[in-house]
């Protein structure tokens, strides 16, 4: 959802309100990674180096969950009962670890594991 955030795709609109909505916002270390490679595919130069520094500036602000043995752990944990992709894992463990209130994502199969794990998911349209 962040990536949708900073580029014009269908739901951006929804994630930028959804994201501005957070009293705070938790994110695992790989975000930073998942974001600034989403952003690199931006064609145009100023576009790309506006989002980038939007992202820069914003991130700021959130919370870091590290990528330390507990969250690798859980995370490792999480993707072997659900099967569920390595990076997805690793954001369902950082909300998780961090007790969020709301967890944030557009992807349906991402949001069905977070709820098996006591999630209240946001995004996902039924």
């Amino acid at each position: 959802m962040f990536l949708s955030h900073y580029l014009a795709e269908e739901r951006s609109a929804e994630a930028s309100t959804l994201i501005r909505g957070c009293r705070s916002i938790v994110a695992s270390r790989v975000t930073e990674v998942e974001v600034r490679r989403g952003l690199s595919f931006i064609d145009s130069p100023v576009t790309r180096v506006t989002a980038q520094a939007a992202f820069a500036h914003e991130s700021q602000g959130f919370f870091i969950m590290e990528m330390d043995a507990v969250l690798t752990d859980l995370a490792a944990t999480i993707a072997e009962t659900s099967r569920m992709r390595t990076l997805d894992s690793l954001h369902i463990a950082a909300a998780i670890l961090a007790d969020a209130d709301a967890f944030l994502t557009f992807d349906r199969r991402q949001g069905t594991v977070a709820r098996q794990f006591d999630l209240t998911v946001v995004g996902v349209r039924t």
